[in-house]
């Protein structure tokens, strides 16, 4: 069963990060490399994914063109679900990763992750 997120930044911080992840979006948008766009875009997704916004994570990581940039970004979504819990959404989320070799390496990353978390889950018990 995931854990719900964790209060650990105030309401002024959270609204302070999803404007900024908006003014982010907006200039990533704007930019006309792919490459570069498919960068910034990987970083915006992986902030979002920090940030416990999943499924904006995943809209931004569908919105990268490049496919080695859009399985890290899927990657990072799913280690970071992982690490919240929630292990069923993670693992639909790398389902989305093109490269087979990339998948491997993100289903070892989500199965690193969800160790951890199940390890701290019981530590706090």
């Amino acid at each position: 069963m995931p854990r719900p997120p964790e209060k650990t930044r105030s309401e002024p911080a959270a609204m302070s990060t999803a404007r900024a992840i908006i003014d982010a979006m907006g200039t990533a948008r704007a930019i006309v490399d792919p490459i570069i766009r498919s960068w910034a875009l990987h970083d915006i997704a992986k902030a979002q994914a920090r940030a416990g916004d999943f499924p904006g994570a995943v809209a931004t990581a569908r919105e990268i063109a490049d496919p080695m940039y859009r399985s890290l970004a899927l990657r990072d979504i799913a280690e970071a679900q992982a690490r919240a819990g929630d292990g069923r959404s993670a693992l639909e989320v790398i389902d989305a990763v093109s490269s087979p070799a990339e998948r491997a390496h993100s289903l070892a990353q989500v199965a690193s992750a969800l160790a951890s978390a199940r390890q701290e889950s019981s530590n706090t018990r």
